[in-house]
Order: structure tokens, then sequence, then C-alpha cells
């Protein structure tokens, strides 16, 4: 019988203002690291967000680190 739980990966992220880059994590740690909540992080990925800030360089934007 196939576990139903799968293992999420912890993915790492880097975080960057502008071209300033700030701290590196996973979700959690990023979280607790600049005092944010899980919806903001979600929303600091999202394609809305980098089209919304992309002529701005004071701007939090969080990239995924293959």
């Amino acid at each position: 019988m196939r576990n139903k739980y799968k293992k999420h990966r912890q993915w790492i992220y880097a975080v960057y203002k502008g071209e300033e880059f700030i701290t590196e994590g996973t979700r959690e740690e990023i979280c607790k690291k600049l005092k944010i909540k899980k919806n903001t992080f979600y929303y600091y990925r999202t394609r809305f967000w980098e089209e919304r800030v992309k002529n701005g360089n004071n701007h939090r934007v969080i990239i995924r680190i293959e």
C-alpha cells in the first residue's frame, strides 16, 4: 500500500530588494526573518507582483533557488 502522505520538499528561496540580496532560506525561515505571513510570501512569488514592481527597485522579490 502506498503512503498517502507525500513528503514535502523544502525549497530554498532567495529574497532581493531591488538588486540587493536580503536573505535566503526555506519558506518558514524567510517568513520568520522578514516577519511576514505565508500569504504575503506567496504573493511575492506571483507573476502579478513581478509585473507590478518591475519598474521599481525598492520592492522585495522572492526567487526559488534550484
